[in-house]
């Protein structure tokens, strides 16, 4: 019996690593397709000024927004992308960066923008025309770039 066993140890080993092997590959493919899908930023174009926006498409990520930050740079900001077109609800709990927020419909137009001066308030903010998607950069940056309700904004290496 014992040497039965001793046999098949060889055979068992090899297929443990094969099965490990495998799985890390699929692992590492997952994820690298997961990040081509999901960009960690995207940079948006308005009015010919590039922005930087980390993406938020998760419920735990929108959730969490820019809360609990002191600061933002200059042409950074982050792009809320929501399963569907409809009312979104925002509000500054816990965040303290004075923000432009911009609501997008399914085709980037601006449907409504809000420039939010009162931080860590429960006040709530939200669009009348559906949207499928939110900008929020530092406050005043739709005056200094002069953006207005049925602008378009430009995505050029954005894929949702």
């Amino acid at each position: 019996m014992e040497k039965s066993k001793s046999k098949n140890l060889p055979k068992t080993k090899t297929i443990l690593i094969f099965v490990t092997i495998a799985f890390v590959v699929f692992l590492i493919s997952f994820f690298v397709n997961k990040r081509k899908l999901l960009p960690k930023e995207v940079k948006a174009v308005i009015n010919d000024y590039n922005y930087y926006l980390e993406v938020a498409k998760t419920s735990k990520q929108r959730e969490i927004g820019l809360s609990n930050r002191q600061s933002l740079c200059s042409n950074c900001g982050m792009l809320f992308v929501f399963p569907r077109q409809k009312i979104h609800t925002f509000w500054m709990k816990d965040t303290y960066i004075p923000l432009d927020m911009i609501w997008l419909d399914k085709n980037f137009k601006v449907v409504k923008i809000a420039t939010v001066l009162e931080t860590n308030s429960e006040k709530l903010y939200a669009n009348k025309i559906k949207a499928k998607y939110v900008i929020e950069l530092n406050a005043n940056e739709v005056f200094k770039r002069d953006l207005k309700i049925g602008d378009t904004i430009q995505f050029p290496d954005f894929n949702e």
